[in-house]
């Protein structure tokens, strides 16, 4: 469930952000923006959810991101700019009100596509990993995914409720580092997909350079947080949020306190949903990062080629690891546990298809994988599918579970490294 939070949950702050961003500057600007605005949200979630469906059923992924990362990264360069240019000049955010028009938008639209888009693939990820289409695992999965939406979400709004009341000075250091931040993840990404698909030429150079841009872009992804706290900060600093008496009635004090009130709730807010995001990025990747070693295996020596091993040693509805050597002296795994009453046993390697020769381990009454943590129903063991570990025929004679050197043999190649 954590791992599938965390999915849906960092490209859902980063859209937040950016788009609490813009719809500050919008609002700093005029109230007329806010029709364009809530009009390029709706277009980018439709749209997003139909290229996630595009890119689901008919592939080119790559292209397609590629492309609208591209279009984002041009906005955001022409956004940079003109928050730069008139940030030298020491003016007030003015521009020519067509062009904002158009710009708020466009920009609200295409820098939700390429996150959104990746929300609306977070199914296929998760039943992929399932044999079945309705089991406590997928169910908290999908929970998990959908609670990252909603966090973000409720970070965004806390942020432009939040973000009225504070001086050019530090809106314009702020929003220029968010979006700074987003174009060169933008960047990153149009970059990495030119020189894969070589559409750019990967010479010695650019690849010196790029293996660190692309190994340390998710580490921006923590620029938006820190830089939003600053943010927050700022906004509840007690000069923003002091009553202006002068020239009010009581009855505008009143309201005016009031009204301030709220603007503090929802920096409180802000405060809580970016505490409540590092702490679970910080507890998944504790969870992501604990030393799990599987089981020693017990190595297996095969007689009359046949590998023998009896059932009073694999009856006790525990995991058991054995070790063959094939015979060009590969070490295979294979795992063994008993579904159930009676004489009925899951006997598979392991391995899977999906996660390679990582392995799986017992918690509690669970199968686990050690690479993706996927929870494997115990009764599926031994039939294909997901994350499931590859099945390997067996018999059972005369108290003994027996697996042929032949079927052994066909399957070493998937643990030669």
């Amino acid at each position: 469930m954590l791992k599938a939070l965390i999915e849906t949950l960092v490209p859902s702050v980063e859209a937040a952000v950016i788009v609490a961003f813009l719809l500050i500057l919008a609002q700093k600007r005029t109230s007329s923006l806010e029709v364009p605005a809530r009009m390029g949200l709706g277009a980018s979630v439709v749209m997003s959810l139909f290229t996630g469906l595009a890119v689901a059923n008919f592939g080119n992924r790559e292209i397609v991101e590629g492309t609208l990362s591209l279009l984002a990264t041009i906005t955001l360069l022409l956004i940079l700019l003109w928050l730069l240019a008139e940030g030298f000049r020491g003016k007030r955010f003015s521009l020519n009100p067509l062009l904002v028009r158009v710009a708020v938008p466009v920009m609200l639209f295409l820098v939700i596509l390429v996150p959104g888009m990746n929300i609306v693939l977070f199914p296929t990820r998760i039943f992929i990993q399932t044999t079945s289409y309705l089991n406590t695992e997928l169910i908290l999965k999908i929970f998990g995914g959908i609670t990252g939406v909603l966090l973000a979400f409720v970070l965004g709004l806390s942020l432009v409720r939040a973000g009225v009341r504070l001086n050019k000075a530090v809106f314009f250091l702020t929003a220029a580092g968010i979006f700074s931040i987003a174009f060169l993840r933008q960047l990153i990404t149009v970059l990495q997909i030119a020189f894969v698909n070589g559409i750019l030429p990967l010479t010695p150079l650019a690849l010196k350079v790029m293996v660190p841009l692309i190994n340390h872009r998710p580490k921006l992804f923590y620029g938006y947080l820190v830089i939003s706290g600053i943010y927050i900060l700022a906004v509840m600093g007690k000069k923003h949020f002091a009553v202006p008496s002068q020239g009010l009635n009581p009855a505008q004090v009143r309201k005016e306190k009031a009204r301030l009130r709220n603007q503090m709730r929802w920096a409180g807010s802000a405060v809580f949903m970016l505490v409540s995001v590092v702490t679970l990025l910080v507890g998944n990747y504790a969870y992501a990062n604990r030393k799990i070693e599987l089981s020693p295996a017990v190595p297996v020596t095969p007689q009359e080629g046949a590998i023998r091993i009896s059932l009073e040693e694999v009856s006790d509805g525990q995991l058991h690891r054995f070790a063959y050597t094939a015979s060009d002296g590969t070490e295979m795994r294979f795992i063994v546990i008993q579904k159930g009453e009676g004489k009925v046993f899951g006997v598979a390697l392991d391995a899977c298809n999906i996660c390679g020769v990582v392995g799986y381990y017992q918690r509690k009454d669970s199968v686990v994988c050690l690479n993706c943590d996927v929870v494997i129903n115990t009764p599926t063991i031994g039939f294909p599918g997901g994350c499931n570990p590859i099945p390997l025929e067996h018999r059972i004679e005369k108290g003994n579970l027996i697996i042929t050197v032949e079927d052994l043999e066909k399957k070493k190649d998937i643990f030669k490294e």
